[in-house]
């Protein structure tokens, strides 16, 4: 630098009319250049040269703090913005901490700090923070399929027909069956959760659609539909719904649901419950139940759908529920409530005391048969089964008779119909599953029908069981005649707990002899369970479900254990886990042998003596409820084996079985 005075300019020198620059008054004693001042470096001079060291070296322009900086080095203000990120982040950080603090003090704060969630929607959500930045929308972006193509995908499903979609806005008259078709689709500039919402739809409409509408995509898509559904799904998956701060909304909580009823599609009901275990824990963090409970609307409707999938769920495989805030109960007086959301909301409350019975009776840790005997559950029960009573005045008596699909016209009345079809299944399924119990402690009791003695609650309960299963059948029968869908596995693991139940019933009144009620009613019993069976069958090979066609086949075994019986041949039942008390007759000879799962209850064993010279199919076979099955029917001389959420898990015959078993 040849004089302080004098700005120390390097490669692209300015003209004189730019050196025709107002001076800058400066501190005393600074000499340093401005790229020296900004990365706190050591102004060096060169001699002969107008640029300092550090300027020469790296071919920057030398310009004296006197003179305005010109240069547009995006470097520069780098530290100002990352100041400034920092201090968004630490605002951020404590209007989410002071929110959350509000939402726990007392009632006087609850209606204010819930205001800010009174639309929790995308609009309301901090789209900087939330989204992970242009890139994940534009990916999510190019992964959609034309528009032509996914309106192809939309129209050709039957996904708003299914009872997924139906329990969507439970008893809703306005459904809308363009449902999906009518949405003009998205901007690439929204929030990455919409675009997941839009892919796991697809997916769930590709896994809805028939065959022939299924061929058709395969051309337009360039690959199996159950590939692209997968490759829809597992990108939602993996890109959004796996980062919770993506879906910290209610947007966000319906995509979770809808995650979850894609994994009821394809038959993983334990995967399907922790979806919903998950949703509902960010929707508690969120405050969506006190926002549901004070406000209703859109929270109300998500939040029910929560509490209800962990409800159904857990009941049906055999869990304890999670969520046990007292919000039904405070909820089911609304005048904005229909009689049929009110019936479901009971249906809600009576699945979790069903659930804490069950589970009390599993703590005793004695013998099934003792412990359904001594225990005090039965005037639990009892209140359960009068509940479910009351519950039926709720709607007219013509609301209860069975609506026929097959004659609806238009597609709201398909709609309504099967709707009401399902609420009525689930008020039978609810007292097959509330009676089952007393029906299976019967049926592993020792008695002779010389000196029996049931009391009036075993009796009541055999014969509630069995008009509950009989309707819930018939029900059924109506409903799959018409979807054919595979979204109704749920259905059908319902429908094959009335039917085993139903034929438990009718094994144990066998050994009543001339005593036995059931006996009036049995060839009507066995005749539409053997239409379930044809259904099963049909559904097994038209759905490549196999869990469908294990559990035909374990109800085959069952139809001819019953029948077995009813000629007088003795019969073996027990639970595995459990001490017998013992077998009902000495079983002798040949065995055919199975298991069945039952929820709450464990495998129970059954086996029963062959003719002298009936064929026999095999030794020993297994169906795990919900689960896949292997049968080893076609295995001689192996274990049984049942894969239960991806464990391989071998299955212990009973003693009197297990040579048998290798």
């Amino acid at each position: 630098m040849n004089s302080k005075n004098t700005p120390r300019i390097a490669g692209n020198a300015p003209s004189d009319s730019d050196l025709v620059l107002k001076r800058r008054k400066i501190r005393k004693g600074t000499f340093s250049c401005w790229e020296c001042k900004y990365r706190k470096k050591r102004c060096d001079l060169v001699l002969g040269s107008t640029s300092c060291a550090y300027c020469q070296q790296h071919g920057l322009p030398c310009t004296s703090q006197e003179f305005p900086d010109t240069s547009n080095n995006p470097c520069r203000n780098a530290g100002k913005r990352l100041d400034r990120v920092e201090a968004m982040i630490n605002r951020l950080v404590q209007q989410r901490n002071g929110k959350t603090g509000q939402i726990k003090v007392g009632p006087s704060s609850t209606i204010s700090s819930l205001k800010h969630y009174e639309n929790p929607t995308l609009n309301s959500i901090n789209h900087e923070r939330m989204s992970r930045g242009p890139s994940l929308t534009s990916f999510l972006y190019s992964l959609l399929p034309n528009p032509t193509i996914a309106a192809v995908i939309l129209r050709n499903s039957k996904l708003f027909k299914s009872p997924l979609q139906i329990n969507q806005k439970p008893n809703s008259a306005n459904i809308d069956p363009e449902g999906l078709n009518g949405d003009p689709g998205l901007p690439q500039s929204a929030h990455p959760v919409l675009f997941a919402r839009r892919l796991i739809q697809l997916a769930l409409c590709l896994r809805h659609s028939d065959s022939k509408a299924s061929e058709n995509l395969q051309i337009q898509l360039n690959e199996s539909v159950t590939s692209a559904a997968t490759r829809y799904f597992d990108v939602a998956c993996g890109y959004v719904l796996s980062h919770d701060a993506l879906i910290s909304s209610l947007d966000g909580l319906q995509t979770l649901i809808l995650q979850g009823r894609y994994y009821i599609t394809i038959g993983d009901l334990r995967k399907a419950w922790s979806i919903h275990r998950r949703a509902s824990n960010i929707a508690s963090a969120m405050g969506i139940p006190l926002l549901a409970l004070t406000m209703g609307g859109h929270a109300d409707a998500v939040w029910f759908q929560l509490v209800y999938s962990d409800r159904f769920l857990s009941l049906m495989l055999g869990l304890p529920f999670a969520i046990t805030e007292n919000y039904l109960e405070m909820t089911s007086c609304r005048d904005t409530i229909t009689p049929a959301q009110h019936l479901e909301r009971v249906h809600v409350l009576a699945a979790g005391r069903i659930i804490a019975r069950n589970v009390r009776v599993q703590n005793f840790g004695m013998p099934y048969e003792i412990a359904w005997s001594s225990c005090n559950e039965f005037t639990e029960s009892r209140d359960i089964d009068q509940e479910l009573k009351r519950a039926t005045r709720l709607l007219p008596s013509s609301w209860w008779l069975t609506p026929s699909l097959n004659n609806a016209t238009m597609e709201n009345e398909v709609l309504e119909r099967t709707g009401r079809l399902l609420i009525q299944m689930h008020q039978h399924y609810l007292l097959v599953l509330l009676h089952q119990p007393y029906v299976i402690q019967q049926l592993c009791s020792v008695f002779n029908a010389d000196d029996l003695q049931l009391s009036a609650e075993s009796t009541y309960s055999t014969l509630a069981a069995a008009s509950a299963s009989r309707e819930m059948i018939t029900r059924y029968l109506e409903f799959r005649g018409y979807h054919r869908s595979p979204s109704s596995r749920v259905i059908d693991d319902k429908c094959f707990m009335a039917s085993i139940t139903l034929l438990f019933a009718h094994l144990g009144g066998h050994r009543l002899s001339s005593m036995n009620v059931l006996e009036h009613q049995r060839c009507h019993d066995l005749g539409i369970i053997e239409r379930v069976i044809a259904f099963m069958k049909e559904i097994s090979v038209l759905n490549d479900n196999p869990l469908a066609a294990a559990r035909s086949h374990s109800l085959s075994n069952l139809l001819e254990t019953e029948a077995h019986a009813a000629d007088g041949l003795p019969y073996h039942v027990s639970i595995e886990g459990k001490i017998s008390m013992s077998i009902n007759r000495d079983v002798e000879g040949t065995l055919h042998g199975f298991q069945i799962s039952v929820p709450y209850c464990g495998n129970i064993y059954i086996s029963h003596q062959i003719r002298q010279g009936s064929p026999t199919e095999g030794v020993w076979s297994s169906d795990v409820f919900g689960s896949e099955i292997i049968d080893t029917d076609f295995i001689e001389n192996q274990r049984t084996l049942a894969i239960a959420d991806g464990n391989l898990l071998a299955v212990e015959g009973p003693p009197s079985l297990q040579t048998y078993l290798g």
